[in-house]
């Protein structure tokens, strides 16, 4: 998603509360006969980037720094909403 005008305070808790209202709906994850799940529903893991726009930060930098708080948020935990280390504004 991309949210103008927004600072990264307010993306988290957009993003966040997505996440909640995805687990609130319980899909039931499909499980294989071989397989087992952590999470037996659909959950969603989020990271957030939050830039104002300007000509020394180019549009792959967003992209690259919420591509890279969405993997950590994976690492550190299942079901988890983190914001960018390197574009946060108004963290």
């Amino acid at each position: 998603m991309i949210l103008p005008n927004k600072s990264a305070i307010k993306v988290f808790k957009i993003a966040d509360n997505i996440r909640e209202q995805v687990k609130i709906l319980a899909i039931r994850h499909v499980i294989t006969p071989n397989g087992t799940l952590e999470f037996p529903i659909v959950t969603i893991s989020v990271g957030v980037a939050s830039v104002i726009p300007d000509m020394d930060v180019s549009p792959n930098a967003l992209i690259d720094a919420a591509v890279k708080a969405l993997n950590e948020s994976k690492k550190f935990q299942d079901d988890y909403t983190l914001i960018s280390s390197s574009l946060r504004y108004g963290f």
